[in-house]
């Protein structure tokens, strides 16, 4: 008996290793593949309810109304447009939303397209191409759809997760969870880049050059805008500085 264990313990040893290394390679890969594939089949009233949702939440516990004129919305707005208007087709409608968040100048990009735009990013941009830039950058996840994408990998991180323990949640609370938690605390680093490059690639196709773009990420470095301390090595994107250097090869 002992001989026979020993005989197939390292065939035993060896079959969880490989399973251990398709169970990574399943969440590092196949729930990636999996979550593009769902996000281009869902009807797009998934994506609108979500980001309604989303919005519902953060009106109600962390954004306040807008202090911008209705004259500065129109303005910021029709540029908007006439920017959108040039661009490739979005997988959803683009639209802006002004709020105030006393936490720092920042815009975020919604599932219905929606591009909430905070009082303090306004403020801080010093030219109209500067503040196009973000938008383009937002634009950027919507086109790439990332919103979605973290959303219905989270689900299936739960579902699996789920039928592993035998303990479940519903999967429109996933959905509603994932999404106001994406969107307050961001997208990776290959989001956040591709958000960038789509951003770069738009910058040079309507104004010729990134120059804006670079000034407008460097203000966020200074005092006055969002001084992103923590070493790139630890943080979860980016970091600004890096991002700068990038645009300017």
């Amino acid at each position: 008996m002992a001989t026979l264990v020993e005989r197939y313990l390292p065939i035993l040893a060896s079959s969880l290793v490989l399973m251990g290394l398709l169970f990574a390679l399943f969440f590092t890969h196949g729930i990636p593949w999996l979550a593009s594939g769902i996000v281009k089949a869902l009807p797009q009233s998934v994506p609108m309810q979500v980001g309604q949702h989303v919005m519902q939440t953060l009106d109600g516990k962390v954004l306040a109304p807008t202090e911008l004129n209705i004259a500065q919305q129109a303005l910021i707005n029709q540029r908007f447009q006439t920017m959108v208007a040039q661009l490739p087709p979005m997988p959803v409608k683009p639209k802006l939303r002004f709020r105030q968040w006393h936490a720092r100048p920042n815009a975020l990009a919604l599932s219905d397209g929606s591009i909430v735009v905070f009082d303090a990013l306004v403020a801080l941009a010093q030219t109209p191409e500067q503040l196009d830039s973000i938008l383009l950058h937002e634009l950027g996840h919507i086109q790439h759809q990332h919103v979605m994408k973290s959303i219905v990998r989270s689900a299936l991180f739960t579902s699996l997760v789920a039928v592993l323990t035998g303990e479940s949640a519903g999967l429109a609370e996933s959905f509603n969870r994932a999404g106001v938690f994406y969107v307050m605390q961001g997208y990776s680093r290959k989001a956040e880049l591709e958000a960038d490059e789509f951003a770069v690639t738009s910058m040079l196709d309507l104004y010729g050059t990134t120059q804006p773009m670079q000034q407008m990420l460097q203000l966020f470095i200074t005092p006055n805008g969002i001084d992103n301390e923590l070493p790139e090595w630890i943080n979860t994107h980016p970091a600004l500085g890096t991002r700068v250097e990038r645009l300017g090869e």
